[in-house]
């Protein structure tokens, strides 16, 4: 393996690597249908206590921290950037694009551009790309900061006066069915792949490496990771999401 500080030995490799692991596998001859979503989230002011619970409906999301500041987002809006790899997974994504189609924005433009002008020199793209995003760090989209604090002032009117504090976006490698690859990869020895956590990185995060801790260690796993493996979007069966991302 390669890095910038020189050739780097290894007998496993992990790649975990969120939205870079598609670009980075393809390299290597395999191909992994993942898109890059774009999510914004605010952060409000300090608040009186209401509740410790994370809340999730499909119209908001909000949690009141410790200090008495709230997350907020406007459930399941999200945006999304066309580019060569939306072109190239749109048959394997159809059917969550189709049955969630409501709650995402496409954008056309700059991230296209950039693709198509990828394609002449690949290797020379992604490294120009590592270099000049290595904090993915995206402009919230302010439109759905307001959407998210109306969303939330209607269900707390007594907090009618709350305010945004700052808000900040994130960008969320997904997969068709929003269900990460958690696997070994036998072409290649001594290869594994943990990504497209579809935005339930957070939640499952801690024992998904335990699981992959497990695989490079060569024991065996101590859950059934069937469900996770790399191969299933080459095998033809019908791949969408339970729920949205």
């Amino acid at each position: 393996m390669r890095t910038e500080a020189g050739e780097v030995k290894a007998k496993a490799v992990l790649v975990a690597a969120g939205v870079w692991s598609n670009p980075l596998l393809r390299g290597l001859g395999l191909d992994l249908p993942q898109l890059r979503i774009r999510a914004t989230v605010l952060r409000t002011k300090q608040a009186p206590d209401k509740t410790a619970l994370g809340v999730w409906s499909p119209g908001l999301g909000f949690r009141q921290r410790r200090d008495g500041s709230f997350n907020v987002a406007a459930g399941g809006l999200v945006d999304h950037d066309i580019g060569l790899d939306s072109l190239r997974y749109a048959w394997a994504f159809r059917q969550g694009f189709r049955q969630h189609r409501r709650q995402f924005r496409l954008h056309l433009g700059r991230p296209l551009v950039e693709d198509i002008a990828a394609l002449f020199d690949s290797r020379a793209a992604l490294k120009r790309c590592l270099a000049k995003h290595r904090v993915l760090a995206p402009a919230p989209d302010p439109a759905k900061m307001q959407k998210g604090l109306a969303a939330f002032h209607a269900l707390f009117p007594e907090l009618a006066d709350l305010q945004v504090d700052h808000g900040w976006a994130g960008v969320i490698e997904a997969t068709p069915d929003a269900i990460p690859v958690l696997d070994a990869l036998p072409s290649l020895a001594g290869l594994f792949v943990a990504t497209g956590f579809s935005g339930h990185g957070f939640g499952i995060g801690p024992i998904a490496g335990r699981l992959m801790a497990e695989l490079i260690a060569g024991d065996e796993p101590s859950h059934d990771l069937g469900a996770f493996r790399f191969a299933r979007f080459a095998e033809g069966l019908p791949l969408a999401p339970e729920s949205a991302i």
